[in-house]
């Protein structure tokens, strides 16, 4: 690699890095080297092997592309997929979740964009019965695990199993600054399931589809809380700081359920796959790409965090209205 490039590669890594990381720490320990000798190679002085190349691409997940000025369009994704025919089990995307939340949270300047096609996956976590509903919905009726083929839906069975890892989720999300695009049909994906499991008998107690309805309602009501403020607020007293909430309507676009976060300068994005797999990427021409489409579609949405009390109170009512009526169907 030339010296430019090597010197570009290692710049973009330490844009990579939260601000409490060290560029010449971190090199040193990937590559087992002394600190002069990662000084020399960040500074373009010895060049890397390809070794070092690939145990530095494959750590921080970087395309070489932009690196090599090749013209490839190739673009290089991290997948997080949960499927029943994996060793990668169901904790184990919660952990994946909460890792990443905490890196975001780790950096200075961060903002999580999100543009829904459902609810925003973080906001079920804050209620034990709606998260412990739709895990159970992802298990049994997205991933297929064999294990859960011929079971029903007992909450009180399932309530506790991932309360902790989801009030961690929940209060992280609720620490990072993020725009969110709504739409209409966002939250109808959580009452068809809800609807279905009713209807084919999934539910072991009807009791218990009350419950669950209701844990969606309080959802709407947090976040619309959340929009009347401009802050968020975290589902336990662990002391971590409210991030600034803004919400968008766009009556017109039904998202993909994308995710972007900029750090500190740097941008990275989750593709949705699957209904709840993510696949991210840091490819700067993917991102700068992604960071256009978002900035676009937001200019065309209308903002109701703080301000357009009007249509904000049109839309929150319009969608508990939604939930409510099942409420009252029961």
């Amino acid at each position: 690699m030339a010296p430019q490039n090597q010197q570009a590669f290692f710049n973009f890594i330490k844009t990579q890095l939260p601000p409490h990381l060290s560029l010449v720490d971190e090199i040193a320990d990937l590559l087992n080297i002394s600190m002069d000798s990662a000084y020399r190679r960040i500074r373009g002085e010895k060049a890397i092997d390809f070794e070092e190349i690939q145990k530095l691409a494959s750590h921080y997940k970087l395309s070489l592309d932009q690196f090599l000025h090749l013209s490839s369009n190739a673009i290089l994704f991290s997948d997080r997929s949960l499927n029943a025919n994996s060793a990668f089990q169901f904790d184990q995307y919660l952990k994946a979740l909460i890792q990443d939340l905490t890196y975001m949270n780790s950096f200075e300047q961060k903002m999580l964009y999100y543009l829904n096609k459902d609810v925003p996956i973080f906001h079920h976590f804050a209620f034990p019965e709606l998260a412990a509903f739709k895990c159970f919905f992802w298990r049994k009726s997205i991933v297929h695990d064999p294990t859960f083929a011929t079971k029903r839906f007992l909450l009180e069975e399932h309530v506790d199993i991932f309360k902790e890892a989801s009030t961690k989720i929940s209060d992280l999300y609720a620490t990072m600054p993020s725009l969110e695009v709504w739409n209409m049909e966002s939250i109808n994906s959580t009452i068809r399931q809800i609807e279905y499991y009713r209807d084919t008998q999934t539910f072991a107690k009807q009791k218990d589809i009350k419950v669950v309805y209701e844990g969606l309602l309080k959802a709407v009501e947090r976040i619309e809380g959340f929009a009347e403020t401009g802050k968020k607020h975290t589902t336990t007293a662990c002391g971590l700081p409210s991030g600034d909430y803004q919400i968008y309507i766009n009556e017109f676009i039904l998202g993909d359920n994308t995710i972007m976060v900029h750090l500190d300068g740097a941008k990275v994005v989750y593709i949705n796959h699957a209904v709840h797999n993510y696949m991210l990427t840091k490819d700067e021409r993917f991102c700068d790409f992604t960071n256009d489409h978002f900035q676009n579609i937001i200019k065309r949405s209308t903002p109701i965090s703080i301000v357009n009390e009007k249509e904000r109170k049109k839309f929150f009512f319009r969608t508990k209205e939604k939930v409510l009526s099942r409420l009252a169907g029961l």
